[in-house]
């Protein structure tokens, strides 16, 4: 059996990069290339840092998913800053993710996600251009955006589908209910 082939991405000047599967990236972690404690995200290939995170999207995080565990059900797991694998060459950090507990992964896989969320505030056109159609395309059943500086959230459902291309747009003060808890009535204007 032999080697992977290399795994080229293409820059926006039209040149060749080097592009990295999951594999090599802990690879290059174990070996100290990358330092491990290190934030980026791999996107198609490319390590791509992450932005240092301000106050106000530390708050809107922590206050967010305080309260989407609050009445989430206990086989669910609700957790800041966790790593979504959507393939061999793409993991993403998501703000928040709300999945079923697997202990046998190494990983949070999309099919296990029933929630991905994003902070914005810096973030903006990262979130929703580049990362928005690949949780997509992975299958990941819903995914928000909470846009801190347009207070509205970008509600993504139905991946796979043209519903999922036209994100509703729920502003702070109306209320917000995942898929997984209809019931749910959380408006972020409460936890600005």
């Amino acid at each position: 059996m032999g080697e992977e082939p290399i795994f080229l991405t293409r820059a926006a000047e039209g040149l060749d990069r080097r592009g990295f599967s999951l594999d090599e990236v802990e690879k290059m972690i174990a070996a100290g290339v990358i330092d491990a404690d290190e934030r980026f995200e791999l996107i198609e290939g490319e390590i791509v840092p992450i932005n240092p995170q301000a106050m106000p999207h530390l708050l809107m995080k922590g206050r967010l998913a305080w309260a989407l565990k609050s009445p989430a059900a206990a086989d669910l797991d609700v957790v800041q800053d966790a790593t979504v694998v959507l393939g061999s060459r793409s993991f993403f950090d998501a703000d928040i993710l709300v999945f079923r507990a697997n202990r046998t992964r190494r990983y949070v896989s999309p099919e296990d996600v029933l929630l991905a969320v994003e902070v914005a505030d810096t973030s903006h056109a990262r979130d929703l251009r580049t990362k928005a159609p690949r949780y997509g395309a992975a299958g990941v059943a819903e995914l928000w955006v909470v846009e801190l500086n347009e207070r509205q959230t970008y509600v993504f459902r139905g991946p796979g589908t043209a519903a999922w291309d036209a994100p509703a747009r729920v502003g702070f003060e109306a209320p917000l209910a995942p898929l997984f808890l209809a019931d749910a009535q959380i408006r972020l204007s409460e936890l600005v």
